[in-house]
């Protein structure tokens, strides 16, 4: 038996649909919602896709699941879901909005009490889903899988929130498969063991066999004659050889570059302007970074005399107040809006404080 695990690996394979008058795909924002706001407005579903999923056609599927970690406190419960794959040989991105596509025959309930902020939760069993995938016909061992999240429910409760990628990397959704390889299909070996750096038996600097995959030989430099350079740490992402890839966008950690670095710090304002008419107005402002990559962000929205972690969402007797942001490659986006109420009379300002540190590997 054989165990494929991995998380979400880029802000274009996760994302969520929200209805506020109109459907909006969101690949890349601060949490992924799944639920219902009030009235009409609603977040379903979750998009998810798995790259280089490295199991064979076939493979019989013992147990499969995914985790998800939920993003603040949510005590308006039970709360009810239903987990459908998509049935495609190889999933495309998550980058528009999948909603759309064919979902397989199989689909998993999943229903559940209160989720508590950074706790991780185990979906149930998706054995079925994730069977039916691989046994089609043009399943092969490499392609991406995908899956939408989606509410049972039609009204009344507020959603769910949980990390996507853009947010926390090493909190994105994971997946779980133990499988079976099917009969003449047999694993092989890493081809990260073909490389050896550990000291050579032979007098002197020349090539000498050493255990790899394939039984070839490969280079054993002894310890005084390996560069200066070579005395760090380096880890790769799954499936990538750190011994022959520095790619800094492979890597999960590299010793030699600096990681978490303080970028900047600031407020901005967001201006929803006063209507009369609309049920629902919003307001937008930008703050470009030029950084040239997704930062690690921390936003909050005042509140009075407090600053209040975003997403936040805060209900009054006759309206709804909502403030949330994108992180993209070169600016952070700042969304504020009101819901529920006929009229304003003067524009309403929301201030955010964002906290921006610069990332050198680029997660």
């Amino acid at each position: 038996m054989s165990t494929f695990s991995e998380r979400i690996q880029t802000g274009n394979d996760d994302g969520y649909r929200y209805f506020f008058g109109s459907y909006t795909w969101y690949p890349s924002l601060s949490t992924m919602e799944v639920g219902y706001w009030s009235g009409s407005n609603y977040s379903s579903p979750i998009g998810l896709r798995f790259q280089n999923v490295t199991i064979p056609k076939n493979a019989t599927i013992n147990s499969a699941k995914l985790t998800l970690v939920a993003k603040n406190n949510y005590t308006n419960n039970p709360y009810n879901f239903v987990i459908n794959g998509i049935a495609e040989d190889n999933t495309a991105s998550m980058s528009s909005d999948p909603s759309g596509r064919s979902t397989t025959s199989n689909a998993v309930n999943w229903d559940t009490g209160a989720f508590s902020a950074n706790s991780a939760y185990d979906t149930p069993n998706i054995t079925a889903i994730v069977q039916e995938i691989v046994n089609r016909s043009g399943w092969s061992s490499g392609n991406a899988m995908g899956f939408l999240i989606a509410s049972r429910l039609t009204a009344g409760l507020y959603p769910v929130g949980f990390y996507p990628y853009d947010s926390d990397s090493s909190k994105a959704v994971l997946i779980t498969i133990d499988y079976t390889n099917p009969p003449g299909n047999s694993a092989s070996l890493s081809p990260s063991l073909s490389a050896s750096l550990s000291p050579s038996s032979s007098q002197s600097p020349s090539a000498s066999a050493s255990l790899s995959a394939s039984m070839t030989p490969s280079p054993s430099p002894s310890p005084s004659a390996m560069p200066i350079e070579t005395l760090c740490m380096k880890i790769a992402k799954k499936g990538v050889n750190v011994l022959t890839n520095s790619d800094i966008d492979k890597l999960l950690f590299d010793s030699t570059k600096g990681t978490l670095k303080y970028f900047d710090v600031g407020t901005i304002d967001v201006t929803v302007k006063s209507n009369s008419t609309d049920l629902e107005i919003a307001g937008h402002a930008t703050y470009t970074h030029s950084l040239g990559y997704y930062p690690d962000t921390e936003v909050y929205m005042k509140s009075g005399d407090n600053y209040i972690r975003c997403p936040v969402i805060m209900a009054g007797a006759s309206v709804t107040y909502k403030g949330d942001y994108q992180t993209k490659e070169n600016t952070l986006e700042f969304y504020a809006e009101n819901s529920g109420y006929p009229a304003f009379s003067s524009n309403q300002t929301y201030t955010f404080i964002y906290f921006i540190f610069k990332n050198n590997l680029h997660l």
